[in-house]
């Protein structure tokens, strides 16, 4: 009987520390898999980031090259500053034919038989262009330097009086002289008031013509 239960006391401790050798087993290839699987996770963050800085920096550099961004020190050296630039275009980049060192005069008048005259008066004294209404006008400044502006009030499309005021948005320094069949006082006012620096009445007297464009002139 006692041998009976002895081998009975063997054979349960043969099966329990079997049980526990496979149990440790087992628990020591997991402890494995999951540090395997602890070290892939951390090679593909690093790598993961790693690409992104990558990409990021591809992206930074073929911008960089196609002049999409601009650092702080091309922005403070001016060598990429693009709104400057497009600020500058204006009254610094006009055109100016060659004169002959005679004043540039730009005559807005709708009547041609009228520009025809101030083109004969100022023959010798300046050089003309013609623009046949306020609107031209105010393009034709924007475009070429003139030293002065001889401006009609009544005119189609625009009037002589919107143009000077348009004009005057980006350009406070050019003469502009009012010539007008309005003789009153109150179309004098109303013309200077407007921007205007001189005011002519029509019919254009020549010695006073020449008298105008002799003192708006550039020096």
């Amino acid at each position: 009987m006692f041998e009976s239960v002895n081998i009975y006391i063997v054979s349960v401790a043969v099966v329990v520390l079997a049980s526990v050798a496979l149990l440790f087993v087992l628990l020591k290839n997991k402890s494995r898999d999951d540090d395997a699987t602890d070290g892939r996770s951390s090679e593909k963050g690093a790598g993961g980031s790693d690409g992104a800085n990558t990409n990021d920096s591809a992206s930074a550099l073929a911008n960089g090259m196609a002049g999409g961004s601009s650092s702080d020190t091309d922005i403070q050296d001016g060598t990429n500053s693009g709104v400057s630039n497009s600020l500058a275009v204006g009254v610094e980049t006009r055109q100016r034919p060659d004169t002959g060192g005679l004043p540039y005069v730009l005559v807005a008048e709708d009547n041609i038989s009228n520009y025809k005259l101030i083109e004969v008066f100022l023959r010798n004294v300046a050089v003309t262009e013609n623009a046949v209404n306020g609107k031209k006008a105010v393009e034709r400044v924007k475009e070429m330097d003139y030293d002065m502006v001889l401006m009609d009030i009544k005119m189609p499309v625009m009037n002589g009086l919107e143009a000077t005021k348009l004009i005057r948005q980006f350009d406070k320094n050019i003469p502009i002289v009012a010539v007008t069949a309005n003789v009153l006082d109150f179309d004098r006012k109303t013309a200077l008031a407007n921007g205007c620096n001189e005011f002519v009445t029509k019919p254009v007297v020549r010695n006073q013509l020449i008298a105008v464009v002799e003192t708006y002139k550039r020096k």
